[in-house]
């Protein structure tokens, strides 16, 4: 089976279009298979820090882990759970609710598709957290 992933055009957003340090929001994103074969169910992975300003990065010590998906006790294991895609299809809306983050300054959202897959994809987009008035 080979297969190749991205994430479409919208790639990884929220559903909210403000977002102070109150409020819970939902990450969102979907998978597309490229082909040229079908996938088989996979899991992607959700990884929130907060970081002093955008874009933030990843590996940085100094930006903290305030959300991660693998080590959330809330998070029903199926939520990240992707359905198999057949070739050139695009998979559901993923949504996983987050927050609210009360000390951030902005969040760095990284999502991994596949994450236990051959070829794991990884993408990230980063928001500014407003303080509430």
């Amino acid at each position: 089976m080979s297969y190749t992933l991205q994430f479409d055009v919208s790639g990884v957003t929220t559903d909210e279009t403000l977002i102070d340090n109150t409020t819970a929001f939902n990450v969102q994103w979907k998978a597309q298979n490229l082909g040229p074969d079908s996938t088989g169910q996979f899991r992607d992975r959700l990884v929130l820090r907060s970081v002093a300003e955008c874009p933030g990065d990843d590996s940085d010590d100094n930006s903290p882990v305030v959300y991660d998906s693998d080590t959330d006790p809330d998070l029903d294991p199926n939520t990240l759970t992707e359905s198999p895609l057949a070739a050139n299809a695009v998979g559901p809306l993923m949504q996983v609710p987050v927050g609210p983050f009360l000390d951030s300054a902005s969040i760095r959202m990284s999502v991994t598709l596949d994450r236990d897959g051959d070829n794991p994809v990884t993408i990230f987009n980063c928001i500014v957290i407003d303080s509430s008035s």
